[in-house]
């Protein structure tokens, strides 16, 4: 299983802020839905 942790998490939202517009924002919350599971994770945001 590939995943994050959610001081990495942090720190792509503190590096990703300027960009709202990129969708980042949304997907680093289901990410962190997911607590860092990505591959959880992706298979709800390519529904």
């Amino acid at each position: 299983m590939a995943s994050i942790s959610s001081e990495q998490l942090q720190q792509y939202r503190a590096q990703l802020w300027d960009y709202p517009d990129a969708g980042v924002l949304a997907a680093l919350d289901t990410i962190e839905k997911y607590n860092g599971n990505l591959e959880a994770a992706f298979a709800e945001l390519a529904q």
